[in-house]
């Protein structure tokens, strides 16, 4: 991986994550109810394991595309019902969104760390969204592990 690609995913995930750690703990401090508390509790720790793998992706530790693939992955479904709902971007996101209720589709995008949730809100429309810009953090990070595995592979042959 090049150095500037290693950075800005490095900065994406780190300042994305310390902002969202941010916003998490002024929620949970401002919260009431022991079952928002532990989902405002769930997202914070999403973004603390952001942070920590920001760190070690600035610092080149080894192998670290597979946490940091799996991170990016829980940024990819965005989804919305009258039962639950779950969005959560770190960093960046650049969504598009169809919305169930209008048959409408629409999108969303920004600079900046967001999450939402519902449960049990009746006035929620049924919409299924994805991360485009996460999908393709994911798919750069799989080609990047993808062709470390064949240099690895060809190398021991060899």
């Amino acid at each position: 991986m090049k150095n500037y690609h290693r950075r800005i995913l490095g900065v994406l995930t780190l300042g994305g994550s310390a902002t969202g750690v941010v916003l998490s703990s002024e929620q949970l401090i401002n919260s009431s109810g022991i079952a928002v508390m532990f989902i405002y509790t769930l997202f914070m720790s999403l973004y603390c394991w952001g942070v920590w793998l920001g760190v070690t992706v600035l610092e080149k530790q080894p192998n670290f595309e597979r946490q940091l693939v799996k991170f990016w992955c829980m940024q990819v479904p965005v989804f919305w019902s009258p039962m639950v709902g779950y969005f959560f971007a770190s960093g960046f996101h650049a969504t598009a969104f169809f919305n169930f209720s209008t048959l409408t589709f629409t999108g969303s995008f920004q600079l900046a760390s967001v999450y939402n949730f519902s449960l049990l809100q009746a006035g929620q429309p049924w919409q299924l969204g994805i991360n485009v810009f996460a999908i393709g953090v994911v798919l750069f990070l799989s080609a990047h592990i993808k062709g470390k595995t064949q240099d690895f592979v060809s190398n021991s042959v060899d």
